[in-house]
């Protein structure tokens, strides 16, 4: 657990100074949030998404028993922000419309 946590976890393994750390959480959270809300979103196309699957199966079950740091998840990470533009570009829509609703009015 504590070796995926080190390649998964919101803090870049190895650890730096916690400015840059701060950074990177907060730049990496939200990718990793999306991405997985995206994977999740798009479980039905099963059979046609089986190689990344088979990626992070691979990634996982190697880190498992072997140390990764996090530059080692450097080709996952582009899968990840892949799968999480499909939430952002079904939720920009509804938001373009509540906020054209509740925008102020022009003067």
């Amino acid at each position: 657990g504590r070796k995926l946590w080190a390649a998964f976890g919101p803090l870049p393994s190895p650890r730096h100074d916690w400015l840059t750390d701060g950074v990177y959480a907060a730049s990496w959270l939200p990718v990793l949030l999306l991405g997985l809300a995206g994977l999740w979103s798009e479980r039905r196309a099963w059979r046609r998404d089986m190689p990344v699957y088979l990626q992070f199966a691979c990634f996982i079950g190697i880190t498992a028993v072997l140390w990764a740091h996090t530059s080692h998840r450097a080709y996952l990470d582009p899968l990840l922000i892949a799968y999480g533009a499909g939430p952002v570009a079904r939720a920009l829509p509804r938001w373009r419309a509540w906020h054209w609703k509740n925008a102020p009015p022009a003067r």
